[in-house]
């Protein structure tokens, strides 16, 4: 449960990372977006205001060369004796007119107002209301930009036939520019009327998608020029933005947010960027909608946003099933713990069941076997004696099985315990030997010990237990050897600070043990072949014993065997020691006197293998 609620934690943990990352990376590239339009719309204004003074200084010089060449032709026909026409005259200013794309119509005045000459025949011996049309009284020397004209082109207009501002159309406008100067000795006003798209080049493919509108206003806060879409009104006073302020500071350029409405549009927030003319006392503007970058970035990089909801939604997913299938697995899990510990629980009273009935049942056959034994010593004819051996022997198998079944179940029900008191190695392998000797002898089998002096005397150990595993592997060794030596052998493999490794072989020359039986016959209730129990008898509980108490002990066994050869029972354990190991002395010097020494000792009449353990001991004590 604990593992299941880390991975909860965990999959909701990565999940709020990858959504924060996501918004972090979003809004970063958002702020990106938003500072490269930025930068776009100032590098515009900055040609924008580029571009208008071109066009006004180009204007200036159109309007001062028109002049002049006015000025000339009438001097030169003076002088020919032939006056020029008006109709000569205004041909050479419509000449100018059509040679220049930034002009819509070019009129001369004179300080009256009256039209002397005209690009238009229309205006043509009109006098024009020059404070109506917004201009000073007198007009400086220098090009200045004027008032504003609505509705119609200041050229179609006839000083009786104005209409009144309040029936004109706002955003449609000429720019009208001024001079006056002399013609032929007299001083006339040359009024220019400048097209406001000449001042907006190319507008539509250079501005670009993020750009919204261009405009310019004078000094006054007045609207000069603007594209269709800006929003701006030509009736309206714009003195209040903040880029006058800054200009009557010295400031000529620089950014600022205007909320705006355009035509048609819903009310949007856009980034203006201002700069003022060099020549002129006029300010270009770009407006660029916060809106419409947003929605070119939220076609890119926004979408990323998107992805990382999506990565975030499936590993919220992905941790929600693994929880339902973690929780699945918990009650699973749980359930087979209630039935493993109902298992344990009536293994565990199977056990004690067993301890309980092996109890009872070895209390009568003692009985059984004590009675047989007195029996036997009474007089008896051959047929009884023949049938009391038969109950003695019956009773020792079935004491020996009870024996195993207690065993079995005092350590299946963790019972058992191993004791740790002196040991004598010796004594305990010796005496398990004289106890099969007579079965041994009765088969015709050789039955030997060996014992390694160099094993310390004394270890630590539980006697009782190591008597019995020796017993049952001597025991099946003699059961399953028909003819030859069966050799226990005892020795140091290994050793420690304060303690031996020691291994007990018990080898023999039986029937041996198929290779793959060998894996299961230290299993319970297990021999190698079925047959067995029937010819030789056992439960198949020694070896499972066996096993038991050598791994209680902190040991193991094992066997190597070949089928038809012989078996060898192997079992190594850690056996401390209470004493350190004393230095050995030579027996020999004890058989030893002033004029005598042993050279060397004879065996004579042994079995090879005999004859062997024999020599390894004498040499051991020091006889050659």
């Amino acid at each position: 449960m604990n593992a299941r609620y880390l991975f909860m934690f965990s999959g909701l943990f990565f999940s709020l990372v990858i959504l924060c990352v996501s918004i972090f990376f979003v809004e970063y590239e958002k702020e990106e977006g938003l500072d490269a339009a930025s930068e776009h719309g100032r590098l515009y204004t900055g040609g924008l205001e580029n571009h208008v003074s071109e066009v006004l200084s180009a204007i200036d010089k159109t309007i001062n060369l028109t002049g002049q060449g006015l000025d000339l032709s009438m001097a030169d026909s003076l002088r020919a004796g032939r006056p020029e026409s008006i109709s000569q005259l205004n041909r050479l200013i419509e000449s100018a007119v059509i040679n220049s794309t930034r002009l819509r119509s070019v009129t001369i005045l004179n300080d009256r107002g009256d039209v002397i000459l005209s690009s238009n025949q229309q205006v043509l011996n009109r006098r024009l209301n020059l404070a109506e049309l917004g201009f000073p009284d007198t007009l400086s020397n220098e090009l200045v930009p004027g008032r504003l004209q609505f509705v119609r082109d200041i050229d179609e207009l006839m000083s009786d036939k104005l209409p009144p501002a309040s029936t004109q159309i706002p955003g449609v406008s000429s720019i009208p520019f001024a001079r006056s100067m002399l013609l032929s000795g007299k001083r006339v006003i040359v009024l220019a009327m400048v097209s406001p798209e000449s001042l907006f080049p190319e507008y539509s493919t250079t501005s670009g998608a993020q750009l919204g509108y261009a405009a310019i206003f004078d000094y006054q806060g007045n609207l000069l020029a603007s594209t269709g879409n800006s929003g701006f009104s030509f009736q309206h006073n714009y003195l209040e933005l903040p880029m006058f302020a800054l200009l009557q500071k010295d400031v000529d350029f620089g950014q600022f947010k205007l909320d705006l409405t355009s035509p048609g549009d819903s009310p949007d927030g856009y980034i203006v960027n201002f700069r003022a003319t060099r020549k002129f006392p006029l300010v270009a503007i770009t407006g660029m909608s916060e809106s419409r970058v947003i929605d070119l970035w939220s076609a890119g990089p926004g979408a990323f946003l998107w992805l990382g909801l999506i990565a975030a939604g499936i590993v919220l997913l992905y941790t929600k099933t693994l929880w339902r299938v973690m929780a699945s697995r918990e009650t699973v899990e749980l359930a087979l713990k209630i039935a493993k510990d109902a298992a344990e629980k009536a293994n565990a009273s199977r056990g004690e069941f067993l301890s309980i009935m092996s109890h009872e049942i070895r209390t009568p056959m003692n009985a059984v076997i004590g009675m047989a034994g007195l029996l036997r010593e009474t007089p008896l004819d051959a047929q009884q004696e023949e049938f009391t051996t038969i109950i003695e022997s019956s009773a020792d198998s079935l004491m020996a099985i009870i024996n195993d079944i207690l065993d079995f179940s005092k350590i299946d029900a963790g019972r058992l315990v191993i004791e740790k008191i002196d040991c004598h190695l010796l004594s305990i392998v010796e005496s398990s030997v004289d106890v099969l000797s007579i079965r041994a002898r009765e088969k015709g089998l050789n039955l030997m010990s060996f014992i390694d002096p160099a094993l310390p005397p004394v270890v630590l150990g539980d006697p009782g237990r190591l008597r019995q595993i020796l017993l049952n592997l001597m025991s099946n060794a003699v059961k399953f050897t028909e003819s030859g030596d069966i050799l226990v052998k005892v020795r140091p493999i290994g050793w420690s600070s304060g303690s031996c490794l020691v291994r007990t072989e018990v080898i023999d020359t039986g029937i041996g043990i198929d290779a793959d039986i060998i894996s299961k016959l230290f299993m319970p209730f297990t021999q190698a072949d079925g047959s067995v129990t029937r010819k030789y008898g056992g439960t198949g509980l020694g070896l499972s014993i066996c096993k038991r108490l050598v791994e209680l002990m902190g040991g193991t066994i094992g066997v190597d065997s070949t089928p038809g050869t012989g078996s060898v029972f192997w079992l190594e354990l850690p056996m401390p020691m209470p004493v350190p190991m004393p230095v050995p002395v030579p027996l020999a010097a004890g058989f030893s006197d002033v004029s005598h020494t042993i050279s060397s000792v004879l065996v004579v009449g042994t079995p090879d293998l005999l004859g062997d353990i024999l020599k390894d001991y004498l040499t051991a004590w020091g006889m050659p």
